[in-house]
């Protein structure tokens, strides 16, 4: 149920230490403000744009805050600040090598980054792995979200099982990997993700 906020544009603008905020130079046309926020040593990019009542975009794998480009302009039109992440390694958040990239260390710095930004209560918004990390944080914190909206949203581990026993048995993926060309597996896994 939404509830009514105070709008949290002037704490936005107050920020913290660990939050930097960029002016209109590199902003992309979506975007009112563009800030990172540092978590573990690592920038994480926030693109944001309106005032009222938190709504958090949580894109998919192979997707950054870019992925919100038509809808982050409707719901802050509509009288909410929009705030949409690039998760640790996409977009333009850092990219580091051997980063732990698993969904609980996600959920993680997604509640840092919320407390870097000083939002306190959202609705989440996650698309496919987003689905998933959204799921998760409101496990960690429930006390921290008004709503869930789930696309599409990647949260069911018997599911990602069922297809464990390529991988798991000694030497299979091995050689079918190396066996069969690289375009005919991207072309396979594509069809097997996407319509």
């Amino acid at each position: 149920m939404w509830r009514k906020c105070v709008p949290a544009f002037l704490a936005s603008l107050c920020g913290c230490r660990q939050v930097e905020e960029r002016g209109d130079r590199g902003l992309q046309p979506w975007e009112t403000v563009s800030r990172f926020v540092e978590v573990d040593g690592h920038r994480l990019h926030v693109a944001q744009r309106g005032a009222g009542c938190d709504v958090v975009l949580l894109h998919g794998l192979g997707d950054s805050s870019v992925g919100w480009r038509f809808v982050a302009p409707d719901l802050a039109a509509m009288g909410y600040r929009v705030s949409a992440w690039d998760a640790l390694g996409a977009g333009r958040s850092d990219k580091p090598a051997g980063a732990d990239l698993t969904l609980p260390a996600h959920a993680r710095r997604l509640l840092c980054v919320l407390d870097g930004l000083e939002i306190r209560r959202a609705v989440l918004v996650g698309h496919s792995l987003g689905g998933g990390l959204a799921l998760l944080a409101a496990q960690m914190a429930p006390d921290r979200f008004d709503a869930l909206v789930l696309l599409q949203p990647a949260a069911y581990p018997e599911a990602a099982e069922e297809d464990r026993w390529f991988w798991d048995t000694p030497l299979l993926a091995d050689v079918v990997l190396g066996v069969l060309p690289s375009r005919y597996i991207a072309r396979y896994g594509l069809k097997q993700n996407f319509a």
